[in-house]
């Protein structure tokens, strides 16, 4: 870079600015001198430090050079290179408030800083070999944390649950510190991959229940933090699975069961809920072994949301009333890549048309195919049909 930069630029000026460079040598007294404050106190001037620049300073600078630089060069340095390219330059401060999350069972940061909860987590544990011992710990969940929200993780089937969690579900916070927790088990062979799996499914399936029964999601972050001290690691899975149950007993933390998720899923409106998408998705993939990419697909209402005179004869003397009712919900959507073709045309043209539901390859299209006619008891005729599936899908625990 500077290279590149030197070869185009005046030489004389560059001179003149260097010229006006100065090095400043400050000298401590290591019997009464912080390092770290006047370092925090000299940079306050300057761009902020990240919460993780404060704790590497703060656990590096008191040491003596020597196990400084090993501590840096085996444990913090790695860590730091699991972080580069991120999107955003606070995802290393994220990962260390989750581990401090998991560690301490605390939802809740001291001052809401993550250096000062850090601080006084390793209180009394400042001597080398515990200090050490720390640092090699964060930098072996640093690794679980960018397989799982980085989605760096080896295994597809995993990768994909991850995925699912992450990003399709949009929680990138709140079951952060027990998933990690639960791998750091997987890792140290506690539970098999297929035991992990089962787990990730039962947090996917009780946070994407609560959404659809309209359960607001501000008290994720206390039962996922109370979740981690209820599993039993001599009998991990079904531990959780009762911890899940469990909750049933409070109206706040409730794992909805298979009655109220049916009956939620097929009357909700779900096309405006930003997981109207992922819904869909998991509906089409179920039971396949090659899933099919639906990322280039629109979400089509077989019902239009303009309705034309003949829609209003298919759908009998109450089509107002059945639009309003029916139109974003579950059995009134699917999956298509001939959208803007479709539009508002009639069921049969929908039906006929090149790339219309009989010429679709979406399992999610052949009811749509067969059907005869289109109105409130087909609607909820196929809504039952996807529900049922559902069930299957977003799975309620049994011991």
């Amino acid at each position: 870079f500077f290279e590149a930069k030197l070869r185009r630029a005046d030489l004389d000026v560059v001179y003149t600015g260097i010229k006006k460079l100065m090095v400043v040598d400050i000298a401590l007294d290591p019997n009464h001198d912080n390092p770290q404050l006047i370092f925090d106190s000299l940079n306050t001037a300057g761009l902020a430090l990240s919460q993780t620049d404060r704790i590497r300073n703060y656990v590096l600078m008191p040491k003596d050079p020597i196990f400084q630089k090993r501590l840096y060069e085996e444990y913090w340095f790695p860590m730091e290179q699991r972080f580069v390219g991120t999107s955003d330059r606070r995802e290393f401060d994220w990962f260390i408030e989750y581990y401090l999350r998991l560690k301490t069972g605390q939802t809740r940061l001291i001052n809401g800083n993550v250096y000062e909860t850090f601080k006084a987590y390793v209180a009394g544990k400042e001597a080398p070999d515990a200090l050490e011992s720390i640092v090699a710990e964060i930098a072996r969940y640093s690794q679980h944390y960018a397989n799982i929200v980085l989605l760096k993780e080896a295994n597809s089937e995993l990768r994909a649950r991850y995925q699912d969690i992450i990003e399709e579900l949009g929680l990138r916070g709140s079951p952060i510190p027990f998933l990690l927790g639960v791998y750091d088990d997987y890792t140290q062979n506690r539970i098999g991959t297929s035991e992990l799996i089962e787990i990730l499914r039962l947090v996917e399936s009780y946070v994407f229940r609560r959404a659809i029964c309209g359960m607001p999601p501000n008290s994720l972050h206390q039962i996922f933090a109370a979740l981690m001290k209820e599993v039993d690691k001599s009998n991990y899975l079904q531990s959780v699975k009762a911890a899940f149950l469990r909750m049933s007993t409070n109206e706040r933390r409730r794992y909805p069961n298979d009655s109220e998720f049916r009956q939620e899923l097929m009357v909700r409106n779900v096309y405006e809920s930003r997981r109207c998408a992922y819904l869909l998705r998991k509906l089409e993939n179920y039971g396949r072994k090659e899933p099919v990419d639906v990322s280039e697909y629109s979400i089509e209402h077989v019902m239009p949301q303009t309705l034309t005179e003949e829609w209003q004869r298919e759908l009998g003397e109450n089509f107002q009333e059945t639009h309003e009712t029916y139109l974003h919900t579950l059995g009134n959507l699917t999956l298509t890549g001939y959208n803007p073709e479709l539009s508002n045309r009639s069921f049969h043209e929908k039906q006929d048309m090149e790339g219309g539901f009989r010429d679709s390859p979406l399992r999610l299209n052949r009811s749509l195919a067969q059907a005869e006619k289109w109105d409130e008891e087909a609607i909820r005729e196929r809504a039952e049909e996807l529900a049922e599936k559902a069930l299957k899908i977003w799975v309620y625990p049994e011991v």
